[in-house]
């Protein structure tokens, strides 16, 4: 349990008592980021659902950390893109920055691949792109909607 806990939490949380946040708050995240002076871009792509509590916050971290380390390594541009697939969730993430991977991705990868899921990273022409994919039938398993 408390390695699992380990995955779900970042460096620096601390316990509370607030709901965790997920995909529903990005637009806050993104005009946080936007403050700080990074440039940033959503798209949204399929229907947009409720999804399990530790699909919603992993890929709200994977988001998180994407657009901090993009701006950590000089970034000034990045574009996220979610979306819905009927048994995936793709999350993608690409900026300018002039360096590579951080530090982040071990843990981002970590976190994919509690549901299922995996997490590439690497330079991709002028961008530096980041795409996770998780299973959500792996969700309804976890929720108890399954069959």
């Amino acid at each position: 349990m408390r390695r699992l806990l380990g995955v779900l939490r970042r460096d620096g949380d601390r316990p509370e008592l607030a709901p965790q946040p997920g995909l529903g708050r990005l637009e806050a995240l993104v005009e946080r980021a936007r403050e700080g002076g990074l440039d940033v871009t959503v798209r949204e792509e399929g229907d947009s659902r409720p999804l399990a509590p530790g699909i919603d916050l992993t890929a709200y971290r994977i988001v998180q950390d994407a657009l901090e380390a993009a701006a950590e390594q000089g970034a000034s541009k990045a574009q996220v893109l979610v979306r819905y697939g009927e048994r995936e969730l793709v999350v993608g993430v690409r900026d300018d920055r002039e360096g590579g991977a951080s530090e982040r991705l071990p843990g981002l990868r970590d976190r994919a691949k509690l549901y299922g899921g995996y997490l590439d990273a690497a330079p991709s022409g002028e961008w530096f792109a980041l795409r996770a994919s998780i299973p959500i039938e792996h969700e309804a398993v976890l929720t108890g909607q399954g069959s």
